[in-house]
């Protein structure tokens, strides 16, 4: 049958239009920002925004919103006592693609972070990993279940629960919000298609920066991440991350120390 006029356009089809944007469309109060190379209407609750600090507001704003975001939160810094105490950035870990888009090193790094801030902690950290591929996401997972974790050792129905929560998809965490956001990257020079892809639409990377509340850390290829759209702004102009190598995270650096019972906490090469 014949669609009506109102729907003829697929603006209002369920298939082509996000219920955030019918709730825009709807709205008479907001402002009109570029997207896409298409000009739309951003509802008012969507253009003040309140969940990041400085910089994922200021990055998401130019790469995804024309700058067209109000700042909401009463400070645009980070709460003191961070989770990591190193300001967000890009985490430029760089090699060669061995399962998709998995890069071995990058899973390494991020392995090593999660079991020393436990190891520092004596709990799993509050953070999300996230990536644009189901290939570095199923390497995580596989990665943090298979660690010889030493005394103490996260329970390990615990541990299967906060590997589900905390590592996935861009996708899977549309909606969601933590303090500490690690996005990692994958691919290489030689298998780029990947990169090409995630960069392709300022989506994946405008969802990844608005989890974090407090903290980002980019993780891949600065040199091959670094020139593509989008992803190229934070690496340029006043929306530039702070350039950073796995040595600069003490965490992972840690001395051994003892529990109460003596027993000692071996640190992480």
């Amino acid at each position: 049958g014949q669609l009506h006029p109102v729907t003829a356009d697929n603006a209002y089809a369920p298939h082509c239009v996000s219920v955030q944007r019918l709730a825009d469309q709807a709205n008479r109060f907001g402002a009109y920002a570029s997207f896409m190379d298409e000009n739309i209407w951003i509802g008012s609750p969507l253009r003040v925004h309140r969940r990041c600090h400085e910089p994922m507001f200021s990055l998401a704003n130019r790469i995804a919103y024309d700058n067209k975001m109000v700042y909401g939160l009463r400070n645009r810094a980070p709460l003191a006592d961070p989770l990591i105490d190193l300001a967000s950035g890009w985490v430029d870990i760089r090699g060669a693609v061995e399962r998709k888009q998995s890069v071995p090193e990058q899973i390494e790094f991020m392995t090593k972070v999660i079991v020393s801030l436990f190891q520092r902690d004596r709990a799993l950290p509050e953070l999300y990993v996230i990536s644009p591929f189901k290939a570095i996401r199923q390497a995580m997972r596989e990665q943090i279940m298979q660690v010889e974790w030493q005394y103490p050792a996260p329970k390990r129905d615990e541990l299967k629960h906060w590997v589900k929560r905390s590592i996935g998809t861009v996708h899977t965490f549309q909606g969601k919000e933590e303090k500490t956001v690690f996005m990692i990257l994958g691919a290489d020079p030689e298998i780029a298609g990947g990169a090409q892809w995630a960069s392709s639409k300022p989506n994946l990377i405008n969802v990844a920066l608005t989890r974090a509340q407090h903290c980002v850390y980019l993780v891949g290829d600065v040199e091959l991440w670094g020139t593509l759209p989008y992803f190229k702004e934070a690496c340029r102009g006043e929306t530039n991350l702070p350039r950073w190598k796995r040595g600069d995270f003490a965490v992972i650096a840690q001395k051994v120390k003892s529990d109460k019972s003596g027993s000692k906490t071996p640190a992480l090469e």
